[in-house]
């Protein structure tokens, strides 16, 4: 119990408007752009890409789950909240 309430209020600290703007409010990351880009392009292949010499199968199935299953315009929510959610587990 204290061990999902310590997950639940560092994914809350975590999700908190920064100094730079609002967490959710963009695209997951530098590389974000990149997985969205790719999964549109090639599809469900895309998780077995590299890029910059490294597979990133977490933030491209993110990506494609994102890209599948939400609308457009929430996109940017979803990717960050699966972020969010998947540091919560680790």
């Amino acid at each position: 119990m204290l061990a999902a309430a310590v997950v639940l209020v560092g994914m809350a600290l975590l999700a908190m408007p920064h100094l730079h703007g609002q967490v959710l409010d963009h695209v997951h990351k530098e590389d974000g752009t990149v997985f969205l880009t790719d999964f549109l392009r090639t599809g469900w292949s895309s998780v077995w890409q590299s890029y910059s010499g490294y597979l990133h199968v977490p933030a491209r199935l993110i990506a494609g789950g994102c890209a599948t299953w939400a609308p457009p315009e929430t996109y940017d929510v979803c990717a960050g909240a699966s972020s969010l959610g998947l540091r919560g587990v680790f």
